[in-house]
């Protein structure tokens, strides 16, 4: 049985939010990954969560905001090899 939601809109200008518990994530436990990224990773200028077409995590650094610039590559890769604890 699929229970993920179906997206009703397809993000043009901005993305619709919901909380993660209406997502189906912990919001404690995006609570601590805030937490540890504020505290051990001074380079994260930006974290943003979308699951299901909807935005549920949103939170600066470094004094960087929404219309920051941002130079990326590999960001994904990164930080999951970060909370892997790999190399």
């Amino acid at each position: 049985m699929n229970t993920r939601p179906s997206r009703d809109y397809w993000p043009t200008a901005d993305w619709k939010k919901a909380s993660p518990q209406d997502m189906g994530m912990d919001a404690a436990l995006l609570a601590e990954m805030h937490d540890y990224a504020s505290e051990h990773i001074p380079q994260l200028h930006a974290m943003l969560i979308v699951r299901h077409g909807y935005l549920v995590f949103e939170e600066y650094y470094q004094g960087f905001h929404r219309n920051s610039y941002h130079s990326v590559s590999s960001v994904t890769k990164a930080l999951s090899r970060h909370w892997l604890g790999l190399p």
